[in-house]
């Protein structure tokens, strides 16, 4: 009983854990992935804005230099004494790919243009209508601006581990005119329209924004955050062309990250979950020290019934004995003294079995039954069975009807199965005695025996067909108002009967309670 108890209890506690532990995990992930997802966007978000300063800051120089690089009367001349902040060198070139400025003899800035730039000089910058551009590292398609039907550009390429920016636009006669952009300058003003950190690192703890060349090499770094060495950003994009071999990169502190996706949260649920189970847990003990406290308490009661009735067997055999001496020396005539010793003889054989009965069940309770076969005519054991009822059922004016079909010797546990008749004949002196008649049927038919039990008292509701096999249950109605019992002897039957192979079942009928015990025949070699 305890084992099951465990397992039982076990169960329950046990299948609404893995149920919880299975959703919180499957929650738990699910919060952890929209966090990440939701932190993702934002930290992307913030790498956009940034990539937008910088992408202004482009469109700004894009248009001063449009303005720089157009030619006024003059022609050419009027590009030799320019001069910008923004720019190292302006040129200009032919619909033939022949560059017309600078030429001839040049300085010495002219000159380093012309070494980094040489590629350039072998096609026309604005020979392909798509806009792209010849030897390009980062290829960049131009912007159509303007009403003159003018293109307009930007080439990139490497020199001296460092990316190079030229600015080119053609005019309606298809001549070239760029210039070279002052790469230091325009890093600086760049860095110059970046946030700084705050001196106390307010509102950017944990964090560190990186603007990295094309090698990964820092240009420009704000937020007091320093992360560790080979600690990958949380986030990364690449600049808006012509800057696309420039990085943007975003750390963030494992705090500042939980702090943003929210994984505090997580942890909450977490705890309330495990302090769910801690109650559930408790409760399984709870009821465990309870149950197992009533399971004890039900044991004691049991074990005391029982002793009680070991005490009182003992001289109720010596009642009943004395009692079937005393009717015997009785004078026949003396029909009240008669009739008082019948009655004690009765009830004494009443109480017997009602005690039979609670020792047998207490037995069972604490180890299996064991079946003591012997030769038998089932006729002659039911004989028996009516004759220890012959006092009790002439006194209820019951008659009883016995069809004996089960003439021939069987081998079986004749005790058990006058136990269960004796308790079917019972249950129907106490229940349908208004029926005025009682009807036993024995059948053989090879290894197998029945015994039907009938009785044309008021019957068994259907709805309770099931439960009058249950032990201590009494049905809730007129059937056993005023009708002593302990309402274990049908449940005890019917184990017995299925320890000797076969079953007790109630049969449907007309009118009354039809039970009916099939049992087998055991050979020698065949015990329980």
């Amino acid at each position: 009983m305890r084992r099951r108890l465990i397992t039982l209890l076990v169960l329950l506690v046990a299948v609404p854990l893995a149920g919880l532990a299975w959703l919180g995990v499957r929650v738990v992930q699910d919060q952890h992935q929209m966090a990440h997802s939701r932190a993702e966007s934002l930290l992307m978000e913030r790498l956009d804005d940034t990539d937008g300063i910088i992408a202004l800051i482009l469109d700004q120089r894009q248009r001063e230099l449009r303005e720089m690089t157009q030619l006024d009367n003059q022609g050419l001349p009027s590009l030799y004494h320019r001069t910008s902040p923004f720019v190292l060198q302006f040129f200009a070139q032919d619909t033939a790919g022949t560059l017309l400025y600078p030429t001839g003899q040049l300085t010495l800035q002219q000159q380093e243009f012309m070494v980094r730039t040489g590629h350039l000089w072998r096609a026309p910058l604005a020979a392909a209508k798509d806009g792209a551009t010849l030897e390009t590292a980062t290829p960049v398609p131009p912007s159509r601006i303007g009403t003159s039907g003018d293109l307009q550009g930007w080439h990139t390429w490497f020199w001296d581990s460092g990316l190079r920016l030229i600015y080119w636009r053609q005019d309606h006669q298809g001549v070239v005119v760029g210039a070279e952009l002052n790469r230091s300058r325009l890093l600086s003003d760049i860095i110059a329209a970046l946030p700084d950190t705050p001196p106390d690192g307010a509102g950017m703890e944990g964090q560190r924004f990186v603007l990295a060349d094309a090698r990964g090499d820092p240009l420009y770094q704000w937020g007091p955050y320093t992360p560790t060495a080979g600690e990958p950003p949380r986030a990364e994009r690449s600049l808006s062309a012509p800057l696309g071999a420039w990085q943007l990169e975003y750390y963030m502190s494992a705090a500042s990250f939980a702090a943003v996706t929210g994984e505090g949260s997580s942890l909450g649920l977490l705890a309330g979950l495990a302090a769910l189970v801690l109650a559930l847990l408790g409760l399984a003990v709870f009821f465990y020290r309870e149950s197992s406290r009533e399971i004890r308490e039900g044991q004691q009661r049991v074990s005391f019934v029982n002793q009680v009735s070991h005490e009182l067997k003992t001289p109720l055999t010596s009642i009943r004995m004395y009692a079937e001496l005393l009717g015997r020396d009785i004078d026949p005539d003396d029909q009240r003294a008669q009739r008082h010793v019948n009655v004690v003889v009765s009830e004494s054989q009443r109480l017997s079995r009602l005690i039979g009965n609670v020792l047998t069940f207490a037995r069972q309770q604490r180890e299996p039954l064991v079946l003591h076969p012997a030769e038998h005519c089932l006729d002659d054991v039911i004989d028996e069975v009516l004759t220890q009822f012959e006092l009790s059922l002439k006194d209820r004016s019951l008659e009883v009807v016995f069809h004996r079909g089960a003439p021939a010797m069987a081998r079986f546990d004749a005790d058990v199965v006058v136990q269960i008749v004796a308790n079917l004949i019972g249950n129907g002196e106490k229940y349908a005695a208004a029926g005025e008649r009682l009807e036993i049927t024995t059948e053989q038919d090879g290894d197998r025996s029945t015994v039907v039990v009938r009785d044309h008292g008021p019957g068994i509701p259907a709805a309770s067909a099931d439960r009058v096999f249950e032990p201590f249950v009494r049905l809730d109605d007129a059937l056993s108002e005023g009708v002593s019992g302990a309402g274990i002897g049908l449940a005890l039957s019917r184990d017995l009967a299925r320890l000797h192979g076969g079953d007790l079942t109630l049969r449907p009928c007309d009118d009354g309670a039809c039970f009916a015990l099939e049992f087998r025949h055991l050979d020698e070699g065949k015990r329980r």
